[in-house]
């Protein structure tokens, strides 16, 4: 009887100990809240768009903040709200550089971020974050200006031709405004290996792999001569997917 009793005691020891270890597992692996940063909260008109200035330089979203250095050779940004079916401007038009090539924000949404990274060789855009954040991913798209000077050529841009491609460099920034080491690449055109490929649609991009950032930083790259030839540096971003660290 005693034996038996001792039995039924250490197995009912274990099975606490089981269920001690599985409830410490749960909490430790429990994975931090999914978010997304959309441009939603931002107040345009039908068929507009905000553009930073030298005198408004700067937009906010969500926990993102946007900042331009406005002039020529430098970067810009803005959001809209313009879809291609709505423009007005020939398609080669500076214009159009706030216009997506598609007919809606990302999966439907109707605002859209627009980042010009400018067309000087090692111009960045940064994206800052108010707070310590895990990306997870974004859409991308091109805009109708960059889509058809790359397709087509224009009066300042020669279109690309085979070889060439554009492409996008994303990096991390740490909480000290340092560039991170990892890079994301993301090809807007790549017509290279007989491939022809100019980005004419949303498309995610996995941004996984940047790990803990404070923020974001966006290079244009072309392998073609530097001057008129190079196509515009208008990109459409949206729907940033990320994990809030901080669960606030």
């Amino acid at each position: 009887m005693i034996k038996h009793f001792k039995k039924i005691t250490s197995v009912f020891l274990f099975s606490a100990a089981l269920v001690s270890c599985s409830n410490d597992i749960d909490e430790s692996s429990e994975k931090p809240e999914q978010k997304i940063l959309g441009f939603e909260d931002l107040i345009l008109k039908n068929n507009s768009k905000w553009v930073s200035t030298e005198d408004n330089p700067i937009f906010t979203s969500g926990i993102a903040s946007f900042k331009s250095f406005v002039g020529f050779g430098r970067t810009s940004a803005g959001y809209s709200n313009i879809i291609e079916s709505e423009k007005e401007s020939p398609n080669v038009s500076e214009a159009n550089g706030y216009v997506v090539k598609a007919n809606s924000g990302a999966n439907g949404t109707k605002n859209y971020a627009v980042i010009n990274c400018a067309v000087s060789p090692g111009s960045n855009f940064e994206v800052n974050f108010s707070k310590e954040i895990k990306p997870v991913k974004a859409s991308l798209n091109t805009s109708v200006y960059a889509y058809y000077a790359m397709k087509d050529g224009g009066e300042y841009f020669q279109k690309l031709q085979r070889g060439q491609y554009q492409r996008l460099i994303i990096q991390g920034i740490d909480s000290h405004g340092y560039l991170m080491d990892k890079k994301v690449i993301f090809y807007f055109a790549d017509l290279r290996d007989g491939k022809d490929f100019i980005l004419d649609e949303w498309k995610e991009v996995n941004l996984s792999s940047l790990g803990k950032v404070n923020g974001l930083s966006f290079k244009m790259e072309a392998n073609v001569e530097i001057g008129v030839t190079y196509p515009p540096s208008y990109f459409c971003f949206d729907e940033l997917v990320y994990q809030d660290l901080n669960g606030q």
